[in-house]
């Protein structure tokens, strides 16, 4: 599939009316084969010397390609690539991973060279980090074990087969859980020779960000997968001397924590929940002084998401903030001033600042699946789109989408999407599709849908097909402010991770959008997916408001089956941790609550669809169970499992066979037919 699509000033988008149909002439309605046509996507966009962007465009099933693209002249070229590429900051260099090791490329000859030594093993790898002045490469790699389960060897004694799980337990607890090991390796760009190589103990190794000099920073979190505390670290690494020295650490799991240095090389920014220090609930910007080790907040009100970026003085640093789903780019200075750069219903990701400090580069997306690259001159202010990616709007007859809110029932203001039908009439009755996310405390509302990953055109899909498409956030998605985790950790329950009032937040949208004179409120179906999974088995045996319901790949339903996963299985003799504040000594009943034999409540017809856990997928003894007690009291249920899938579809005819069972079930339990108003 080619990226078909010509550099130059886009057409402009306009807003499809909530009545009738927009004069869009030829346009083609949106069908399932029409997302195969969809131009792939871009991702990875930074700047490659001034004036120039560079890219990776990878479409399924083909090999990826390299993208650049001139700024000043709009030149573009297309070139055989690899995803995981990085170009140095002058523009002179490519490192890429090729036959287990990294290789350096001279983009003006083509000439390759292999930096250090071939690595044994398959590797999660981040994208090659480059100092400054492009003299040193570091790689952060995650070493992984085996896919599959490893079970625990037999041992032999007087003619009698046996195995030692505990021992088993004891000394491969990593390497059962699929990973093995973390290291940071540096090379030197000179020479091709590894300057160092180093292990880090923690269970998790992520983002890492270059500071002045040789100064290589990285940060390490202890998970609380293995019965300890947790804690998120940020060490600084010597390249030079090899000398590592710890610059922050607080308490909590803040896997997306991104260290960045100020121009001068004496500050910190980094970006982690600084109220409840447990897990990334609300998340923060923060400025740390390297050698006083003084920590400033400069954010109260704003959720980041993504590492901040300081602008080339020193004076600001620029960073992403949520907004329900479409996020926007603001500007912090030192005393804590915020001022927005970005606003409109577009979400605004893969930020980077210009070599020169001048100009910011991103990416753009609406809730129609229009995405474009853009650039901000941060001296005028001026926005330019320099390449429209892709424009469904322009192509087929899509309806409108709109950024809603509601109350919940507490009285706080939650937000969703809401997608129309193309000829959408008010004076008919319309069912509604419910999609609720997944990804539990911390995960935010995205413009992306099972049935499209990376865009929201599967909600559309449904559009199409005459649903009204509503897609709610929940409380603990994090963008609500702390208070919300505070009283979740205050209640030391088996809810820890606020599937109860998630619920409620759920069901709360759904009452205030069936008030509208439009909305069939007897024809409603619901999908959760993950967290989304568990929060909707919940609602189903808690309310018989819903005509259809489908649990995607569900999160685990309370307290018990979650740890039964944990303890059970691949991982018998792992430890227990904590769930919530307390341990299972503490607070026995916290720990054996849940809802996992309450599908007897339910009268809702309900697919469910799970994964493989061998490749990432829920263990799914909740799903199993909620089926089983459904056919047990002789309400409706279909049970998929799809062995060559993890968590989500992995492949576009995946999510598009997902796409054509969930709406079967949907046109059996709540048919799409519009009706009269009364």
């Amino acid at each position: 599939m080619a990226l078909a699509l010509s550099v130059g000033g886009p057409k402009a988008l306009a807003r499809t009316p909530r009545s009738g149909s927009p004069p869009t002439g030829a346009l083609a309605p949106l069908t399932p084969a029409a997302l195969e046509r969809m131009a792939p996507n871009l991702d990875a966009v930074m700047w490659s010397g001034e004036g120039r962007l560079s890219g990776v465009v990878q479409a399924e099933g083909a090999a990826p390609a390299r993208w650049s693209l001139e700024v000043e002249t709009g030149r573009e070229i297309l070139s055989p690539g690899r995803p995981d590429a990085s170009p140095s900051p002058d523009g002179r260099h490519l490192v890429f991973r090729q036959d287990g090791g990294w290789w350096l490329e001279a983009l003006a000859s083509g000439r390759q060279r292999r930096l250090g030594v071939a690595t044994a093993g398959a590797l999660l790898v981040q994208p090659a980090s480059w100092s400054r002045d492009s003299r040193w490469v570091a790689i952060i790699e995650t070493i992984r074990g085996p896919d599959e389960p490893v079970p625990p060897p037999v041992t032999t004694a007087g003619g009698v087969r046996f195995q030692d799980v505990g021992a088993f337990a004891d000394a491969t607890s990593r390497t059962k859980r699929g990973f093995d090991g973390h290291r940071v390796v540096v090379f030197e760009v000179a020479t091709g020779r590894t300057l160092q190589e180093i292990s880090v103990p923690e269970d998790t190794l992520f983002k890492g960000s270059w500071g002045a000099g040789a100064a290589f920073f990285f940060v390490p979190v202890r998970m609380p997968h293995y019965g300890h505390e947790t804690y998120t670290a940020v060490r600084r690494l010597d390249v030079l001397t090899g000398e590592i020295s710890e610059v922050y650490r607080q308490p909590g799991a803040m896997q997306s924590a991104g260290p960045s240095i100020s121009p001068d090389g004496r500050s910190l920014a980094l970006n982690v929940d600084v109220d409840g220090q447990r897990w990334e609930d609300f998340v923060s910007l923060i400025v740390v002084d390297l050698e006083s080790g003084a920590v400033r907040r400069l954010t109260h009100e704003h959720y980041l998401s993504g590492a901040p970026i300081w602008a080339r003085d020193g004076r600001e640093l620029y960073f992403v903030a949520r907004n329900g789903g479409l996020n926007r780019i603001h500007a912090a200075d030192l005393g804590g001033t915020i001022r927005p750069l970005t606003s409109g219903a577009r979400h605004h990701f893969d930020v980077q600042l210009s070599p020169d400090g001048d100009r910011l580069s991103y990416q753009t997306a609406d809730g129609a699946g229009r995405r474009d690259v853009r650039v901000r001159d941060l001296r005028t202010g001026k926005e330019s789109v320099l390449k429209v990616l892709q424009d469904p709007a322009a192509q087929f007859r899509l309806g409108a989408f709109e950024p809603v809110t509601w109350r919940a029932t507490d009285g706080l203001p939650v937000r969703g999407f809401l997608i129309f039908p193309p000829d959408f009439d008010p004076t008919r009755k319309y069912p509604v599709f419910v999609d609720v996310h997944g990804g539990g405390p911390g995960s935010s509302l995205k413009l992306r849908s099972l049935f499209s990953p990376g865009s929201p055109l599967g909600w559309h899909l449904l559009a199409a097909q005459g649903y009204l498409v509503f897609v709610p956030d929940m409380r603990s998605s994090g963008e609500y402010g702390p208070a919300v985790a505070a009283a979740r950790y205050a209640r030391d329950d088996w809810d820890v991770s606020g599937m109860v009032p998630d619920a409620d937040d759920v069901d709360a949208g759904v009452t205030w959008l069936a008030r509208r004179s439009y909305v069939d409120a007897g024809r409603v179906g619901i999908m959760g997916h993950s967290a989304g999974g568990g929060r909707v088995n919940y609602l189903l045996t808690r309310t018989h408001r819903y005509a259809a319901g489908i649990v995607h790949d569900p999160i685990p339903a309370g307290a018990l089956p979650t740890h039964l996963a944990l303890i059970t299985g691949a991982a018998t003799g792992e430890h227990l941790g904590k769930f919530g504040i307390s341990t299972i000594a503490q607070r026995p009943e916290a720990y054996t609550n849940h809802f996992m034999l309450d599908g007897y409540l339910s009268r809702t017809p309900t697919l469910i669809i799970v994964g493989n856990p061998a490749r990432g997928a829920m263990v799914p003894l909740s799903a199993e169970a909620l089926f089983s007690m459904l056919r047990s009291f002789d309400v409706p249920a279909r049970f998929l499992r799809y062995p060559d899938d993890g968590h989500t579809p992995e492949s576009r005819a995946s999510a598009l066979h997902r796409y054509a069972e969930v709406l079967s079930w949907l046109k059996r339990y709540a048919p799409p037919q519009a009706s009269p108003t009364a």
